[in-house]
């Protein structure tokens, strides 16, 4: 038996990003778990893509970093070496190791990364050494990697966050305030408001009797947004949805900030004990407005090209923000129209910087293919539904390329747009000729970003004269300074 829904959400949450990849149970050199939740021989290694997100992997289990075998590659080997992909750095065991010194060893490890609820300041392999105790089993486990490596979080904390009121309603907007005292000079910072926390139980049968494994779960996430700040003060602003779990319980707001104005500093902080509740009624029945986009800004619409390097990203607003609860019905949807795929996207959305009403979510670049119709669902605030459909089309070659050229309206009456698509910055030349080869005029030449773009013309000549009734040619021309490409298409005067 296996479980390759769970295979596949680790897989994403690699790609999304985290810190410590953490797994405790059944395994050996090649695989995880009996289930196979990682498996060497369906080709897994290759599918670990961290998008240069690189974690910590810590696995208590049995002989993942089998690194003597000498006829045998163990899994952790061939993932630590994986070219600016894979892992930062693993911490794992070497041989069969017992239940209960498994168990002690990987508590043992954390303790010394969090020490009294805070991140440690020492190198993975002072860590690893601290918690030897010079037994058998404590010299099964081994780094592999660079024992001079910090866990990838913050040890700083900021000095202090408020947030304006202990309870806060559902569509309304907070402001919380900081202070910090570690960062030179102004710098940037992520912010996160969850719910409160979800107590979780799961009861299983073990040796013909009933077992229970308890665990506390993260609440939703109800904001998740970017802030710039100058000096030591910060400030900003979210906005709650209404799918709260109105839980007697409190939330948090969690914060990290950064600057690399004189090297890179970075540092965490939280506030608790926020509390939610239900706000007033909205008038408000419009859902998101959905827009496609590239990493550069430029606007896509449908029938679009992407060139080799684009990044194709969703962007949603509204006024009253965008529902990140995740919750049942209520998530962000990318379905691949044509394939009846759909994924879940919600924990990729984040707010533009000081922004509580837009924000965009990176697709990836194997989750769409050329010529292919995608869809997006989104919820705002209020859970006010939209949707939205586009085809790209990628193009896989650098060259500069012109695209779906044509005038409208054609025939036309006494004027006309010439419309195009660049696949890179470009000046743009349109010459109108009559059919024996006269030039009659010269539109531009005029810069043109990559993408959709337009060329008005009033139908006159060079002179100012109106055309008479007939075909004619034309011919569009774009070029930058390496590359010059041109089309001929007819266009046709009717009145």
């Amino acid at each position: 038996m296996v479980k390759p829904d769970a295979t596949e959400a680790l897989f994403r949450q690699v790609r999304e990003g985290t810190a410590i990849i953490n797994y405790i149970g059944h395994g050996s050199e090649h695989q995880w778990a009996q289930e196979r939740l990682l498996f060497q021989d369906r080709g897994d290694v290759a599918r670990i893509q961290t998008g240069m997100k690189l974690h910590l992997w810590i696995a208590g289990t049995c002989s993942w970093g089998h690194f003597d075998y000498v006829d045998n590659e163990a899994f952790s080997e061939e993932l630590i070496r994986r070219p600016r992909d894979g892992a930062a750095a693993i911490i794992t065991t070497s041989r069969l190791i017992t239940v209960s010194s498994n168990q002690y060893y990987t508590e043992q490890i954390f303790r010394s990364l969090f020490p009294h609820h805070r991140v440690t300041r020492q190198p993975l392999g002072d860590i690893l050494q601290s918690v030897k105790t010079g037994n058998a089993d404590g010299e099964l486990f081994h780094l592999f990697g660079d024992p001079a490596l910090h866990i990838a979080l913050a040890a700083d904390t900021l000095d202090r966050i408020e947030v304006d009121r202990d309870t806060l309603q559902a569509l309304a907007v907070a402001t919380y305030t900081g202070s910090q005292s570690v960062l030179n000079g102004p710098g940037y910072g992520f912010v996160t408001l969850r719910d409160a926390d979800r107590p979780v139980t799961r009861h299983y049968s073990f040796l013909n009797t009933e077992q229970s494994l308890s665990f506390v779960l993260p609440g939703p996430t109800l904001f998740r947004g970017q802030i710039s700040f100058t000096g030591n003060q910060l400030q900003g602003q979210v906005r709650l949805p209404n799918d709260l779990s109105y839980s007697a319980a409190p939330g948090y707001l969690s914060l990290y900030i950064y600057s690399t104005e004189t090297g890179f500093q970075e540092a965490l902080g939280s506030r608790g004990n926020i509390y939610f509740q239900g706000g007033l009624p909205t008038q408000d029945h419009s859902g998101p407005i959905i827009q496609f986009e590239t990493d550069s800004g430029r606007r896509l619409g449908p029938g679009d090209h992407l060139n080799p390097d684009d990044r194709l990203w969703v962007r949603l607003t509204d006024p009253l923000g965008i529902n990140l609860t995740g919750e049942i019905g209520h998530t962000i949807e990318w379905t691949r129209v044509d394939r009846g795929e759909t994924i879940d996207i919600t924990d990729r959305f984040v707010y533009d910087l000081n922004s509580i009403t837009t924000g965009t979510i990176e697709i990836l670049s194997d989750e769409y293919s050329s010529g292919e119709t995608v869809r997006v669902q989104a919820w705002d605030s209020a859970n006010n539904p939209a949707d939205a459909e586009i085809t790209l089309y990628r193009i896989t070659q650098s060259a500069l390329r012109l695209l779906n050229v044509l005038n409208f309206p054609n025939p036309f009456h006494s004027a006309t747009d010439f419309t195009f698509e660049i696949s890179a910055a470009a000046d743009v030349t349109v010459d109108i000729y009559t059919l024996n080869g006269r030039r009659l005029v010269r539109l531009g030449p005029r810069p043109f970003p990559p993408g959709f773009a337009t060329l008005h013309w009033d139908g006159r000549d060079q002179w100012g004269n109106r055309l008479a009734n007939g075909v004619y040619l034309y011919r569009i021309q774009a070029k930058n300074q390496s590359e010059s490409v041109s089309r001929i298409e007819r266009c046709a005067k009717y009145e």
